[in-house]
C-alpha cells in the first residue's frame, strides 16, 4: 500500500471520529432522556450498554410494565430534558408520545427520538430513523414535525366488558385483524419449537401467517360487513391516490354506506415492516386516512408488491382523509389499534389526539395533500 494511500485513510478515519466526538459534545450540552421497554424484541443489556455509550451523561429508564413505564414517564416530564429517544413496539412508543404530552401539563414536552427497537418498526419506518446509534450520535441532524394518532373509543354494552380508549399510529378491523391474530398464533407455536423458533418473528413469519394461513382460511369464510361512516366535527375529503379531491364532505354527512372486507386508519402510513398500507396518511398533518376496501383477499396476494409500496389502486377501495368519524356495522368486529386486537364491537369513534414533537432523520416522501385542489373544489 502506498503511503499517500495510508495518508488518506488515516485522515478519512480522523474526520469520522472528529465527527463522532462532535456529535457527543452536542449531546453533551444536552439533558437526554431513554425510555426503553425491555420486553421489546430487540432491547437486552447490550442495546443499553451501547446507548450509554454513545450519550454517557443521559438518563436511561428501563421498564417492564405499565406502573414503572408511568413512573418513568413523569420523571422525564418534571426533569425538564431537552430531548427524549424511547424503543420497543409501535404501542410503546404511542404510549410514550401522547403520556409525555399529557404529563408535561402546560410546560412543553420534549421533542421525542423513536429508535427502531420493536419488531414491525412502523413509526421508526415513518420518521426515517436509523440505527440506533446513529439516532442517539446525530440527533441535531434531524427535524422537529408534529404528529397526532387517532384515538378509537368504543361505548359500553350491557353484558359485555366495557373497552377502554386506545390510540395507536393505525388501526381498523377485517383482514388486518384477521391476519394479525393468525400471525400472534404463529409466533406462539413456533416459539414451544426450537426448530420453527427462527421463522417465528419478523416479516418471514407475518407473511406464512398471512399468505399460509390467514388468506386461504379468509377465502373460505368470507368475512363482510355492512357499514356506515359518518364524518365528525369537520370538513372531510375522498381523494385518489394522488392525494387529489374528489369529493368534499360536510360534518355529520355520510362519507360510506355498504360492504367493506377491510377498514383501515391511521396517521402513520406503515403497518410495520415498511408496508405501506395507508400511503395518504401523513399528507397532512390536520387529518388522517380512511381507507376501505371490499375487493377478494386473492387480489391482496396477487398485488401484493404494489399494495406493500403503496402503489395500488382499485374500483373497489375508497380513501378519505379526516379529522374525525364514527362507524356502525352490521356485525361485530374484532377491533386492532396498533397491531393489538382490542376487543369486539358493532360500533366505534375516532377522533385525533393532540399533536406532539417528534424526531424526524429523513425527508418525508409520501405522497402531499394537495391544497390548491381543495382550494378549488371548495370554491
Amino acid at each position: 500500500m502506498s503511503k499517500s494511500s495510508t495518508r488518506r485513510r488515516a485522515a478519512k478515519a480522523a474526520r469520522k471520529r472528529h465527527i463522532h466526538l462532535r456529535h457527543k459534545r452536542k449531546l453533551k450540552a444536552t439533558r437526554v432522556a431513554v425510555l426503553l421497554n425491555k420486553n421489546a424484541r430487540k432491547v437486552n443489556a447490550r442495546m443499553i450498554n451501547k446507548i450509554k455509550a454513545e450519550v454517557p451523561n443521559a438518563d436511561v429508564f428501563v421498564t417492564g410494565n405499565m406502573t414503572e413505564a408511568e413512573a418513568a414517564l413523569t420523571k422525564v416530564a418534571r426533569g425538564r430534558y431537552d430531548l427524549c429517544f424511547t424503543g420497543g413496539g409501535d404501542g410503546t412508543v404511542c404510549h410514550a408520545v401522547t403520556r409525555l404530552s399529557e404529563l408535561s401539563g402546560r410546560r412543553s414536552a420534549p421533542p421525542i427520538g423513536v429508535l427502531p427497537l420493536g419488531t414491525g418498526n412502523a413509526i421508526a419506518s415513518f420518521l426515517e430513523s436509523p440505527s440506533v446509534e446513529d439516532c442517539v450520535r446525530g440527533s441535531e441532524l434531524a427535524t422537529t414535525e408534529s404528529l397526532s394518532f387517532p384515538e378509537m373509543s368504543i361505548p359500553e354494552r350491557e353484558d359485555h366488558d366495557p373497552i377502554s380508549k386506545r390510540q395507536a399510529a393505525f388501526g381498523g378491523f377485517g383482514w388486518d385483524a384477521f391476519v394479525l391474530d393468525r400471525y400472534f398464533k404463529w409466533r406462539d407455536i413456533c416459539r414451544k419449537s426450537p426448530l420453527l423458533k427462527p421463522i417465528g418473528e419478523g416479516l418471514l413469519a407475518y407473511l406464512i401467517a398471512g399468505i399460509g394461513w390467514a388468506v386461504p382460511e379468509m377465502l373460505l369464510t368470507r368475512p363482510r360487513w355492512n357499514i356506515t361512516v359518518r364524518n365528525g366535527s369537520s370538513e372531510a375529503f375522498q381523494t385518489n391516490k394522488e392525494g387529489e379531491i374528489i369529493k368534499v364532505f360536510a360534518p355529520q354527512e355520510v362519507l360510506y354506506q355498504g360492504p367493506a372486507r377491510l377498514f383501515s386508519f391511521g396517521t402513520c402510513p406503515f403497518f410495520g415492516f415498511r408496508m405501506k398500507a395507508l400511503p395518504l396518511a401523513a399528507a397532512t398533518p390536520d387529518l388522517m386516512q380512511v381507507r376501505i376496501v371490499d375487493f377478494s383477499p386473492l387480489t391482496t396476494v396477487l398485488y401484493l408488491p404494489k399494495i406493500w409500496r403503496g402503489e395500488f389502486s382499485h374500483p373497489r377501495l375508497w380513501d378519505f382523509l379526516v379529522s374525525d368519524f364514527e362507524v356502525s356495522l352490521s356485525k361485530d368486529a374484532a377491533l386492532q389499534m396498533g397491531g393489538d386486537v382490542i376487543g369486539h364491537s358493532d360500533r366505534f369513534k375516532v377522533n385525533m389526539s393532540p399533536p406532539s414533537d417528534v424526531l424526524r432523520f429523513g425527508e418525508y416522501k409520501g405522497v402531499r395533500f394537495k391544497s390548491a385542489a381543495r382550494q378549488e373544489e371548495i370554491a
